[in-house]
């Protein structure tokens, strides 16, 4: 468990010092580690059940900085087959939809990417009755807008405002405009 910590922490660093390939080679050596679920066949109390679910949390959050870093070097074709794994095993997780939505864009793919984000939105509702959040609803918006596969850059950390006015913004302000 200490490596994994001291590799999380390495690829942590790297992936804010900006050195996408350290961080992506230290997480790699670190996800490597885990087999399986923390500790499967072993009868848990509450204390051990909170101490596993920590160990499955570091685990998911190394896997996103790991993806983070893997779409920073732009290895978004090799990405998407991950991805719609994690996002059929987690479909409640936005930020794989999104990290989905973008590998899917940036590979030349926009109409798979909505139909993602399409999905997500059913069962947010459906389940949680919720919309998707800001960030995703920025990122779709995005991808119905854009004229390249370039719209998704400043969504990939899923917490920087987008600057653009929303289209359905756009047509109510020229019809009163217009009136």
């Amino acid at each position: 468990m200490c490596t994994f910590e001291h590799l999380t922490t390495q690829g942590r660093t790297a992936l804010s010092d900006h050195d996408p390939q350290t961080a992506s080679d230290h997480l790699t050596k670190a996800l490597n580690l885990w087999r399986g679920r923390a500790l499967v066949g072993v009868t848990t109390g509450e204390i051990l059940s909170a101490h596993v679910t920590r160990l499955e949390e570091d685990r998911l959050r190394a896997l996103e900085m790991r993806i983070e870093a893997d779409m920073h070097l732009g290895r978004y074709q090799e990405l998407i087959s991950e991805l719609k794994v994690l996002v059929y095993t987690y479909p409640l997780h936005e930020r794989f939809h999104g990290d989905l939505m973008t590998a899917l864009n940036r590979s030349g793919r926009r109409y798979e990417a909505l139909e993602v984000y399409r999905r997500l939105r059913e069962v947010l509702i459906d389940e949680l009755g919720l919309e998707p959040s800001a960030p995703m609803q920025r990122l779709h918006e995005a991808l119905l807008t854009a004229d390249t596969t370039e719209p998704a850059d400043h969504l990939l950390a899923h917490h920087l405002p987008f600057q653009q006015t929303p289209a359905r913004n756009r047509r109510r302000t020229r019809r009163t405009a217009t009136r």
